[in-house]
């Protein structure tokens, strides 16, 4: 019973691990676009809002990146 078991143990462990990863890219692409967005509105405008800057930090927030 213990060498039937091993095999799916280890493939729910490797799922497990896909699913991190995927969620690491997907909160990484989310990352990516936020930032994205802020360096274009800096470089239309030539400078940042208080109110803008401040939605930037939520947004980090949000996804986790800071506290």
């Amino acid at each position: 019973m213990a060498d039937i078991d091993a095999p799916l143990s280890w493939r729910m462990q490797q799922d497990g691990y896909l699913m991190q990863i995927n969620q690491l890219r997907d909160e990484n692409a989310d990352l990516r676009k936020l930032c994205a967005e802020m360096w274009e509105a800096i470089k239309e405008h030539k400078r940042v809002t208080f109110a803008k800057l401040l939605r930037f930090g939520e947004q980090l927030v949000k996804l986790g990146v800071i506290e």
